[in-house]
């Protein structure tokens, strides 16, 4: 099943062209002959690129290979030797894909067109590396998926690679004890119970060249007190190297039990990110590919497998409960997600149906696609397998997928109850294409849940359905206030002109003038932003509008930037 020809050119047209701009980016930063306004040009029209290419609603997914970025089967960078450069060192820092989610804020993409620019070849060993960095900079609606980027250290002072990362620890200001105090309880209570003091004691262990490193470790750690600042990803790192460098399951899994109670306390306080953060770097030992020689997965794997009982979903309800922003969320569930077992994706959808936003439950549903590709599980046995409210993530899981087989089953859970559910099964439906689903999708239109309506407008964006586009025109003309929110509004009026264009100018106009416009600000300012936007026919009949109707100046003028 094929995109719109005209939508998915305009896609891969604007996702090469904000590529480009990072080619330019990265040679200029790198070479050091970039003037700062040069530098803020390119990735300004970095951003302006991708945010035209999220503009059908549909997320972005760009796959790196040793010399080229893929948006689904197109090449879309790598056609020449500094393109082709820039992604042989993005490669080479472990990156695997790039995910961005519509809605991304502006400065999210700029945070995204310095990580990827950077030139991280010539960073110094203690410096934050590509992967902490996008854990420093929180993103909400940015995902690299990536595998861990080996840490070499030359080792002349015969010095412990885990001692040389914890003398980084020190000297800085924490900004809160309380992230700090339960890691430390936790690793000294394992060094007085004795498994883990007795690997690195053993020299049998892999510390036969370093057998005290691990009273180092304990000595450095005591000296970290409340007002240190140690960042969790620093400690996610330093974890990390200890686990990688441990050849007794017993210190592994006690040292996995303390990062899971860690994790837990975190996400109950409402702290995602730092739960996340201090699970990102541990949970990458369990790819094959980060470290094949280690002989531990499976001790880590059952200390993992914890993530996913009820005393951890409790501690997430809560967290939300303390702070519900899914933007906080999103990153971190997704993280969370990737570090359990790939065996239990159906336990994890059926936790996450209790997540109480649909942004939430995208987030571990990403997270779930992926794992269920590990495993070698179908989109269709992961739908086919849900029930009950779990049905509100398996669908979101699936929509990744362009199995067009599961485009009846897909259309069949729009007939559901559940707006939750009607809304998942909408958003499945995001890469698929029939004339089938856009019979529906006009249909759904009337439903009496927004979240539905709304993700009903962006597939008729997203797919240039003309006759969709007309059926919303029809309901924004019927408009009776109060019946819609602003935001929906503005949704409206955005799918007619992104799909009927020019054709649209003249509705809008009718639209602005009549007396509703007057008295319901949210449809007036849905319409004059639309119109704002509309390029010079717009900006004529805005003129027109102001000229005709006195009331609606002061709006026009402020839309203009001018004052009054």
């Amino acid at each position: 099943m094929q995109n719109t020809p005209t939508a998915l050119d305009s896609l891969l047209s604007s996702v090469r062209a904000a590529n480009m701009q990072l080619v330019q980016l990265a040679t200029i930063r790198r070479t050091g002959r970039g003037e700062p306004g040069e530098i803020n040009m390119r990735v300004r029209q970095y951003v302006e690129k991708l945010e035209a290419a999220l503009l059908g609603g549909i997320p972005l997914v760009m796959e790196m290979e040793s010399d080229i970025i893929r948006c689904g089967e197109t090449k879309v960078i790598g056609e020449d030797l500094l393109s082709a450069h820039l992604c042989r060192s993005l490669y080479d820092e472990g990156v695997r894909a790039l995910f961005i989610e519509p809605g991304v804020s502006t400065p999210e993409l700029e945070k995204l067109a310095w990580l990827l620019s950077a030139d991280w070849s010539s960073r110094a060993v203690f410096e934050a590396d590509l992967q902490a960095s996008a854990w420093q900079n929180r993103f909400a609606a940015i995902h690299i998926d990536a595998i861990a980027a080996r840490v070499e250290i030359e080792d002349d002072d015969a010095e412990d690679l885990v001692e040389q990362l914890l003398h980084q620890l020190g000297g800085s200001a924490i900004t809160d004890g309380s992230v700090m105090a339960p890691l430390l309880k936790n690793l000294q209570a394992i060094e007085a119970s004795g498994p883990l003091r007795s690997a690195y004691a053993d020299e049998s262990s892999c510390a036969v060249e370093h057998p005290q490193a691990f009273e180092r470790f304990c000595r450095r750690l005591e000296a970290v007190r409340d007002d240190v600042d140690v960042s969790d990803e620093r400690i996610s790192q330093v974890v990390f190297e200890t686990l990688r460098n441990e050849n007794t399951p017993a210190a592994v899994h006690a040292l996995g039990d303390a990062m899971v109670e860690h994790v837990v306390r975190s996400l109950a306080a409402g702290q995602p990110g730092e739960a996340s953060a201090l699970l990102h770097w541990p949970a990458l030992l369990l790819e094959s590919d980060v470290e094949p020689s280690w002989l531990q997965s499976d001790a880590l794997s059952r200390a993992l497998w914890t993530l996913n009982d009820e005393a951890f979903w409790e501690a997430i309800i809560s967290g939300v409960g303390r702070t519900p922003d899914p933007q906080r969320w999103r990153g971190p569930l997704f993280t969370l997600t990737l570090a359990m077992s790939a065996g239990a994706v159906h336990d994890i959808i059926a936790s996450a149906a209790a997540l109480p936003d649909v942004e939430m439950r995208s987030a571990v549903a990403d997270g779930v696609s992926l794992l269920a590709e590990r495993a070698d599980i179908k989109p269709a046995t992961l739908l086919g397998e849900a029930t009950g409210d779990a049905l509100k993530v398996a669908l979101l899981a699936v929509a990744r997928s362009q199995d067009a087989t599961l485009i009846e089953p897909l259309l069949r859970h729009i007939a559901s109850k559940d707006a939750d559910i009607r809304e998942a099964a909408l958003i499945a439906l995001r890469r698929q294409q029939s004339a089938r689903i856009k019979v529906v999708v006009r249909q759904v239109l009337g439903d009496s849940a927004e979240s539905v309506r709304t993700e009903a407008m962006r597939y008729i964006a997203v797919y240039q359905d003309r006759v969709g586009a007309e059926h919303v025109l029809e309901q924004l003309t019927a408009y009776q206030t109060g019946t819609r929110s602003a935001e929906e509004l503005r949704a409206m009026s955005r799918v007619v002109l992104h799909v009927l264009g020019g054709e649209a100018i003249g509705a809008l106009r009718t639209l602005a003038l009549e007396s509703k416009a007057i008295t319901d600000v949210g449809f007036s300012d849905a319409i004059l932003h639309v119109l704002y936007g509309a390029g010079g026919a717009g900006q004529r009949v805005l003129e027109e509008v102001g000229m005709i109707r006195p009331e609606l100046r002061a709006r026009i003028r402020a839309l203009r930037g001018r004052e009054g």
